[in-house]
């Protein structure tokens, strides 16, 4: 018998089949699963690391920018205005990279200082930190000397220009106390949560270092002061009869206390100076006070100066004058001057008088190169004449007065060149006639009224001038002009020298100006570009025959500069307009010395000056100027013009947007005999944008047909509106006026006399008929024949009417022109 094969046990059954890939769908989306969490976990991971990285990087920049900032001008002894915290159209001269500026921060690094000339050595640094929209990045750009050093991007994926703040407000520009930053960056992925952080740093401080001998300018009153226990630091008092003539800065060290100030001037007193300085904690209240400037502590020039030697001050007689002159020594008894009686100079042996009990009397004769140490008594001597060392331990010292007895100059005559050193004790005149002239006057506390006349003298170098700088008539200058002080027994100013600081922020060597002392007037050419502005810095100075004066006062303009473009105007085509596919674009131009004779007009594809383009040079006549375009491009279309001059600026006109091609295009269709305008024939005219059917045919919907007895098309023989070609246009008699226009047809063979064509049968009449789009219009010709055959192909042109208007409202303009058409 037949036994059956056994089936083999290889492979699945189908129950065994099905299981198993139920098995593996559901590990392989567990598996799935897991691995998109996964990612997903690991993108926001890697978002989170980048956006933290670059708040890190920004953080430390920031700070460290943001504290740099600022600094003092040495020449002032004042914060520098130009340095901090930038306005936000100030770059501070670092180029931005076509980037936006987000804010900037300057200061200077000083390098060193020259011992003759107190002139600084510095470098000036400027930070920007600016925005590239295109890439969304924030960058740091420096710059060295105006010169860029780095660009570092801080940040990417950044959404928008970070905003900034200062506090307090009112300090930027310039030096507030904090300055904060907030940047925005782009979503998260999964929470699509934007990331955004915010820093704050401190601006640093600009605490200044006490003025001294050493890092100022010379101040040659100076009260030394301390607190104030005299009722004054510095007391002036008195009308038209009193003068205070200082040929330098005076300074007053004294702070107020109860019941007395710093400085006190009663009445109107005349007192002149190149600047006031009280120390922090002193004032000057009143109106007979000058105008003053807060002040760190001036320090005493003199305070290492050591006292000659007193022995011998205990008792004795003082050494007798030989042929009316005293020589140097000491002198245990008051010293009387009389009459012509004079000091000899004092030796590297004998360098001083030492005047243990003060000096007194009067003398009509100068003693030369004398320098005198009051050890004790008073000082009572109502004409002295005195010229201290050139050389030696006590150069340019006449007196010491080592006491607290102050020098009451009460009816005296006192003329001293070269210093009165006196930090103990006063120099005071309460009432009388008193003619007081001091080099350098260096005293605890000064008081005078009365009619005084006090001249502090300084080197008896010239006072500094007054200087005043405005922007100049002609380009890139600056006029200059000074009034030059004097003091009674000055020398006659010779000559001037200035120096500027053009903008680097340093200024330049001492130049002499041509003219001597007559010329109190200069125009200096301060920038080097016609275009931009440069704000110059200036300072002038005196010389006489002693040598040369200090500084004037710094004075600055910006220079003149060419700012004024071309004023170049497009009035044709009107913004908005509509036009033909050819027009002409006119307008006006600058026609003034240095406006260029071309305008260069732009025509662009598209709206705003956007697409392609194409470019004219246009030469203007006198301030008109015009250019035809040619065949453009149907649609939106723009047009730009500009117009430079020598100077470098240039004028813009546009965008003007307005739309070329009402009609994009004209076909003619036969129906019946080719070449014969004849019954079936048709006119398609295809316009770029919906029309307004009724503004054809008041109440007309466009796309019910117009067909009937009453629509009739017009052919007319020889039309002299179209150059005496056959022409064609549409009546209805149902309407007043069907506003469609004129076709010219190009030649005037269609027809031999005017032709109508129009039938009452329904399927004989002529029609007119929109499509659904209202932008395709159909004319359709009725019964009626022309009189041609074989009638050429003809550039034939469309001129609709003002009053057919697309569904914007837009009136028709232009005439439409195209070839190869043949019914």
């Amino acid at each position: 018998m037949n036994r059956r094969m056994r089936r083999t046990e290889t492979g699945f059954t189908l129950i065994e089949l099905i299981i198993s890939m139920t098995l593996l769908a559901t590990i392989t989306g567990a598996l799935v699963a897991t691995f998109i969490t996964t990612n997903n976990a690991n993108a926001n991971t890697s978002e989170r690391i980048h956006e933290s990285n670059d708040a890190q990087l920004t953080a430390g920049f920031w700070t460290a920018d943001a504290q740099a900032a600022g600094g003092i001008d040495p020449l002032r002894g004042a914060t520098d205005p130009t340095l901090g915290v930038l306005a936000p159209t100030d770059n501070g001269n670092c180029a931005l990279g076509s980037g936006t500026e987000v804010i900037g921060f300057k200061w200077r690094e000083w390098a060193s200082r020259d011992a003759i000339t107190r002139g600084d050595s510095y470098t000036t640094r400027v930070a920007v930190y600016v925005y590239r929209s295109a890439t969304q990045e924030l960058e740091r750009r420096t710059c060295a000397n105006n010169a860029l050093t780095s660009v570092t991007t801080l940040a990417t994926r950044v959404v928008a220009a970070p905003s900034t703040s200062c506090a307090p407000t009112a300090n930027c520009p310039g030096l507030p106390k904090t300055v904060t930053i907030i940047v925005a960056e782009t979503n998260q992925p999964s929470t699509g949560a934007q990331y955004q952080f915010t820093l704050t740093a401190n601006v640093r401080s600009d605490a200044q270092t006490a003025r001294d001998s050493t890092n100022s300018q010379s101040s040659p009153l100076l009260v030394l002061g301390g607190s104030c226990s005299a009722g004054y630091g510095f007391h002036m008092q008195g009308g038209t009869g009193f003068h205070m003539i200082v040929n330098g800065d005076v300074v007053i060290n004294t702070t107020d206390g109860p019941g007395c100030t710093a400085m006190s001037a009663n009445g109107s007193p005349n007192y002149e100076a190149n600047s006031t300085a009280i120390a922090s904690g002193g004032s000057c209240p009143g109106g007979g006070c000058p105008a003053y400037a807060g002040s760190s502590a001036f320090g005493n020039p003199f305070a290492s100066l050591t006292p000659p030697s007193t022995s011998g001050c205990g008792s004795g007689s003082n050494p007798a004058a030989v042929g009316g002159v005293y020589q140097p020594g000491v002198y245990p008894q008051t010293l009387v001057l009389s009459g012509s009686q004079s000091l000899a100079p004092v030796t590297a042996a004998q360098p001083a008088y030492v005047l243990c009990n003060g000096i007194s009397g009067s003398s009509t004769t100068r003693s030369t190169g004398v320098f005198l140490y009051v050890a004790g008594g008073t000082i009572t001597a109502t004409n002295l004449l005195l010229s201290a060392p050139a050389t030696g331990t006590y150069a340019n010292v006449a007196m010491w007065n080592a006491t607290t007895n102050d020098w009451n100059v009460h009816q005296a005559t006192i003329n001293i060149e070269g210093a009165y050193y006196s930090p103990n004790a006063g120099l005071i005149n309460a009432n009388g006639v008193t003619s007081v002239t001091i080099g350098v006057l260096i005293v605890k506390y000064v008081d005078f009224g009365g009619s005084s006349t006090v001249t502090v003298t300084g080197t008896g170098t010239p006072r500094s001038p007054i200087l005043t700088a405005t922007t100049g008539a002609a380009l890139r200058t600056v006029n200059l002009s000074w009034v030059p002080q004097s003091f009674p027994g000055m020398s006659p100013i010779t000559s001037y020298d200035y120096r500027a600081d053009r903008g680097g922020g340093v200024f330049g060597a001492w130049t002499a100006i041509a003219g001597g002392a007559a010329t109190t007037t200069l125009v200096d050419t301060c920038a080097t570009s016609n275009t931009v502005a440069t704000t110059c810095y200036y300072q002038v100075r005196a010389i006489n025959a002693v040598g040369t004066g200090s500084p004037s006062n710094i004075a600055n303009a910006g220079s003149a500069f060419d700012a004024i473009a071309p004023a170049v105007a497009i009035n044709a085509p009107a913004n908005n307009s509509r036009t033909g596919l050819s027009t002409t674009i006119s307008g006006t131009a600058g026609n003034v010395a240095g406006d260029s004779p071309t305008v260069v007009v732009s025509l662009y594809s598209g709206a705003n000056c956007v697409g392609t383009v194409q470019t004219f040079n246009v030469a203007r006549t006198g301030a008109t100027w015009s250019v035809p375009t040619g065949v453009m491009t149907a649609g939106a279309t723009s047009v730009c013009a500009t117009q430079a001059d020598t100077a470098g600026n240039t004028g813009f006109a546009g965008p003007i947007n307005f739309t070329a091609g009402h009609v994009t295009n004209l076909v003619v269709t036969n129906g019946g005999t080719v070449g014969k305008i004849d019954k079936s024939d048709a006119v398609v005219i295809t316009f770029g944008q919906a029309m307004n059917p009724a503004t054809l045919c008041t109440g007309w919907n466009g796309t019910t047909a117009r067909k009937s007895s009453t629509v009739i098309v017009v052919v007319k023989n020889n039309d002299p509106a179209t150059n005496g070609n056959d022409s064609l246009t549409v009546t209805d008699t149902l309407c007043p006026t069907f506003n469609l226009g004129k076709v010219d047809l190009g030649t005037t063979t269609w027809v031999n006399a005017d032709t109508n064509f129009s039938d009452s049968n329904a399927t004989k009449a002529s029609s007119v008929v929109f499509d659904g789009t209202k932008t395709i219009l159909t004319i359709t010709l009725g019964t009626g024949s022309g009189s041609g055959a074989n009638v050429a192909a003809q550039t034939m042109t469309y001129t609709p009417v003002a009053a057919m208007k697309d569904s914007a409202g837009n009136a028709m303009a232009g005439s439409y022109t195209f070839a190869g058409l043949r019914f």
